[in-house]
């Protein structure tokens, strides 16, 4: 770890998250015997995660056959909100569609929710870059 912070530039002051991977987690996403995972993202990109960014396989194979995305579309979905580029606030998070949607994703009985808003990273004090815990016994 010392040699990466070195090589980073960075003092151990400056972490906030160490994220630790293993072949359970993996194995489970590979194989899909993980939780049934709904997606929440921006309106209007419902369908980002089916369209792809191919750069890993034969890019010009018009006949590839690609793996399922791994939130099926059933399980994707969008609400109203939108910050640009710089974090800026162009449509805010409707709180009023997140209870919605909410009361949906416990009736489907879904366990796990990822949530991706478009630029979220970008302004931690919006609404939707704090959406972490949608579901009765979630941990955030």
């Amino acid at each position: 770890m010392r040699t990466v912070m070195d090589q980073a530039g960075l003092a151990p002051g400056d972490l906030t998250i160490i994220i630790h991977g293993t072949t359970l987690a993996t194995n489970a996403i590979i194989e899909r015997k993980g939780a049934r995972t709904a997606l929440v993202t921006t309106e209007g990109f419902r369908d980002t995660i089916e369209i792809r960014h191919e750069n890993r396989f034969e890019q010009y194979d018009v006949n590839i056959d690609l793996p399922p995305p791994l939130v099926p579309r059933r399980l994707r979905f969008v609400v109203p909100e939108r910050l640009d580029a710089q974090g800026r606030v162009i449509v805010p998070l409707d709180e009023e569609a997140v209870t919605r949607l909410a009361d949906r994703l416990i009736a489907d009985k879904v366990e796990s929710v990822a949530v991706g808003f478009l630029h979220s990273f970008t302004n931690r004090r919006t609404s939707g870059a704090r959406a972490s815990c949608w579901l009765p016994g979630c941990r955030g």
